[in-house]
This record gives C-alpha cells, sequence and structure tokens, in this order.
C-alpha cells in the first residue's frame, strides 16, 4: 500500500468572514456579427430528413477541472499556452478555472500526500509503479531500476492573495518540494514541535498540524551532466519550511468556511484520490 499521510480532521472554526467576489479574466465577445452567407430556399432531403426526426441529445453532467499546479516544459501539451501568459520553463503554476496563472512566489501547506516510485514514457504516462516504502526514497534501486520518486498531492495555495485548493504531483527532480512538507507536517502533529520557538509555540491556535507549517517552494536550473539526458536544462524543487504566521492561520481558517473553498477543495480531494488508484492500477507492472 502507498503511504499516505492524512493530516487534517474535523474541527470547530470561526464563523467565515464575507469574501468579496474575484473577477475572472474572459476574452472579449464581438457583440455584432457580419455574414454574406444565406440561407437556401430549399433543404438538401438528407438534411431535411434529420431536421424532420432529429435524435435526441444525451443528458450530460459537465464535471468541472480541479485547480491543479504544474511546472512548466516544453514536453507539456499546453505550453503554448503556459508561454502565452508569460510562463517560462522552471516556472510554476496553477490552471485555475481554465486560467493558468503564475505562482511567483508558489507558497502552499499540504493536505494530503501519497508516495510511489513510477516510470513514465515519453507521451508523460505512467507505466509501472511501486509502493513500498523500502524503495521509494532508495536513490541507489531508484536509478538501478529506473524509476523515480513520485509523491501525489493535495495542497492549498496561496495564489495573490487567494487560498485555492489544488493537486499537484511532484516527481523526479520536483520531488524535493514535496518531501520537506511531509515531514514538517508530520513533525507538527507532535506537542513536541511546539517548543521548538515562539513562532512554533504561536501555531497552537490551529488545531489541524496541516495548517502549522507552510512550504516556498524553489526551483534551480541545472544541467544533466551523465545518462541520455547528458546537457539538458532541467529544474531542481526544494523547499523553504516553516512555522505559518497567525495571519495566514487565520486565512485558512477563513477559507474552511467558505463555501467557493469547500466546493473547490471536494473537486481537488476526487482529483487526488482518482490520481492515486490510477498510478496503484499500474502497481508492479
Amino acid at each position: 500500500m502507498p503511504r499516505m499521510t492524512n493530516i487534517a480532521t474535523p474541527a470547530p472554526v470561526p464563523a467565515a468572514i464575507p469574501v468579496a467576489a474575484e473577477a475572472t479574466p474572459e476574452a472579449a465577445i464581438p457583440t455584432t456579427a457580419v455574414s454574406t452567407a444565406t440561407m437556401p430556399a430549399t433543404l438538401p432531403a438528407s438534411i431535411q430528413r434529420y431536421i424532420s426526426n432529429p435524435t435526441p441529445l444525451p443528458n450530460v453532467v459537465e464535471r468541472p477541472v480541479a485547480p491543479y499546479v504544474t511546472n512548466a516544459h516544453p514536453a507539456q501539451s499546453n505550453w503554448g499556452a503556459l508561454q502565452s501568459v508569460g510562463i517560462k520553463q522552471g516556472e510554476w503554476s496553477i490552471n485555475y478555472s481554465g486560467h493558468d496563472i503564475k505562482l511567483d512566489p508558489f507558497r502552499y501547506w499540504l493536505f494530503t500526500a501519497s508516495a510511489f516510485a513510477t516510470r513514465m514514457n515519453t507521451a508523460g504516462d505512467i507505466t509501472s509503479a511501486v509502493a513500498d516504502d523500502r524503495f521509494i526514497t532508495n536513490q541507489d534501486w531508484l536509478k538501478a531500476n529506473k524509476y523515480q520518486e513520485h509523491y501525489v498531492t493535495a495542497l492549498i495555495v496561496d495564489v495573490n492573495g487567494k487560498l485555492i485548493p489544488a493537486k499537484a504531483d511532484f516527481r523526479y527532480t520536483k520531488a524535493g518540494a514535496a518531501t520537506s512538507i511531509i515531514n514538517a507536517v508530520k513533525a507538527a502533529a507532535d506537542p513536541a514541535w511546539l517548543q521548538n520557538g515562539d513562532a512554533h509555540m504561536a501555531t497552537a491556535v490551529m488545531p489541524h498540524p496541516f495548517g502549522r507549517v507552510m512550504a516556498t517552494c524553489i526551483c534551480t536550473a541545472r544541467t544533466s551532466k551523465s545518462g541520455d539526458n547528458k546537457g539538458m536544462l532541467y529544474h531542481a524543487a526544494s523547499a523553504n519550511i516553516y512555522p505559518a504566521p497567525l495571519s495566514d492561520i487565520k486565512r485558512v481558517i477563513d477559507a474552511m468556511n467558505n463555501v467557493e473553498f469547500l466546493n473547490t477543495f471536494e473537486q481537488v480531494i476526487a482529483a487526488y484520490n482518482a490520481r492515486v488508484e490510477q498510478i496503484k492500477a499500474v502497481v508492479g507492472k
């Protein structure tokens, strides 16, 4: 079974503070249209027969896409879209309501995580996975068997002052952005953690360990020195971990009472669970 770090349990929280509506950028829509096309006086028989006896349209339920965080790379299918909004290789962004938003800085809380070692093909599909703790962080084993560390996470991301739940995969060179915060949240669940200083003690107002620690991700550009990718540019991720300031803890508590936040959170947890199950399906293959 994969490691899962579940670090939040329900608890009473203060009443919600009203949150102002956020404007969503939309493409300009023309108000008029000019066309020289004209409808023929008589429709072709095949079209007329279909109009007279149309096939009923199916009943469908539109499923919103949960927000997700990604690190930009030219191999991504949406690379062009990221470039169009000024997001460069190695930079973090969140896709929220169909819009790619640059995360500068990338600040986040970790709500839960699962750990694997995975193999991925050139199309970006996971072809094999390992869920055994003995191997996931064993760098010699990973290298010898051509697997990479892979963490599936559910986060709360600070997006220009607004807290947004999001799913994120931290894999291979990006794994460091997950391991530090996972260990920090586990430590924050220990009462002894509060004795590490005044900043740590102040977080005792937050009953959930995940809300007591935050991370700011750092990406460092490097050049591969060996292997099939020798000479190629890549970005290694790590994270600065620190006790959450009281002002940020209050924001998390307020968000947990906000309907929009909670609806998005449910979407993210569903996406997180689906990703975990997708990887578990190829464990041992």
